[in-house]
């Protein structure tokens, strides 16, 4: 029995659908590593975790401790070994320690991966179809990214954290995604920097809560076509630096006390009617992004995204 039928036998007989499994070393070594986390931290965690409540620092840095004590940066894998690992992830189910742990752990695996490319001038461009499966906390507390879309994933706190505690963002983008719960929040928070961060054709409980908070600093948001209780809701007393933001066509609750097309959050913003006549182009991106199967055209979309000014 070769390694890859060893990984699957291990996730029940479980393949997921349309996925090609990778049945490289480094495979099966950052699998096994996350069974491990999963022993190791589950019952540290248990009294941060077992109520369902964002992961805080001692969560943080226990982990980061733990992969420090057993050398995990000398791993050496690639984007198809990340992308099949979070394939395979996503059939299991799981508790909410060990989901916050593997989200966690992915986050890890992103900024590893990011960090060893760019030693080598390398850039990385992580691009991930999660097929309608969930991850819940998927690249949790990731903080260096060059360039990441997330597609077509469920998961509560999908994508939390990117960017925190002095990261630093290229680009980062979910798209199709749904969430229970938070989505994209506390972006870049911390002293994070980056450059645009990009939420489109999303539903969840809350998007992009606290953005930048506590002195990070983005160049660009772009929120669209997003439906959730709070989108970009902000704290009047963080500092934050926020030089364009672009919404078209939220639905929000606009009860809460902040969001981000507003003067006192972004130095220039788009919001509704404006944002249409300023950006028309919005509304074909949005269409394109939800209904194509097609990875070269949504990246080209993003891309110009990411072009766009105001």
């Amino acid at each position: 029995m070769n390694q890859t039928n060893l990984a699957l036998k291990k996730l029940n007989g479980i393949k997921p659908k349309g996925v090609k499994v990778n049945s490289s070393s480094a495979f099966k070594q950052i699998f096994e590593l996350g069974e491990n986390i999963i022993e190791k931290l589950g019952f540290d965690f248990r009294y941060n975790l077992a109520k369902d409540t964002n992961l805080d620092m001692f969560c943080y840095k226990r982990f980061m401790d733990y992969l420090v004590d057993i050398n995990a940066h000398k791993i050496n894998f690639t984007e198809n070994d990340l992308t099949t690992f979070i394939h395979a992830r996503s059939t299991r189910d799981y508790s909410d320690v060990e989901s916050g742990l593997m989200g966690l752990y992915s986050g890890w695996l992103l900024s590893t991966l990011t960090r060893k490319n760019k030693k080598q001038n390398k850039s990385t461009l992580f691009y991930i179809d999660g097929q309608g499966m969930k991850f819940d906390y998927l690249f949790y507390n990731a903080n260096c990214i060059d360039w990441l879309i997330v597609d077509n994933f469920k998961g509560n706190h999908l994508c939390n954290m990117i960017g925190r505690e002095k990261g630093s963002v290229n680009l980062a983008a979910i798209i199709n995604c749904e969430s229970t719960k938070s989505l994209g929040s506390f972006f870049c928070s911390n002293k994070g920097i980056a450059n645009t961060f990009i939420i489109a054709n999303c539903n969840a409980e809350a998007i992009c809560g606290s953005i930048a908070n506590d002195g990070g600093v983005v160049d660009k948001t772009i929120l669209l076509n997003c439906n959730a209780n709070e989108v970009g809701a902000c704290d009047f007393r963080s500092t934050k630096q926020i030089n364009l933001s672009i919404e078209c066509d939220i639905e929000r609750d606009y009860s809460v006390q902040g969001f981000l097309g507003k003067k006192s959050y972004a130095d220039e913003f788009y919001i509704k009617n404006k944002s249409k006549q300023s950006f028309p182009q919005l509304d074909l991106y949005a269409k394109l992004l939800a209904k194509s199967n097609d990875e070269k055209r949504k990246l080209h979309i993003i891309k110009a995204m990411y072009k766009l000014r105001g």
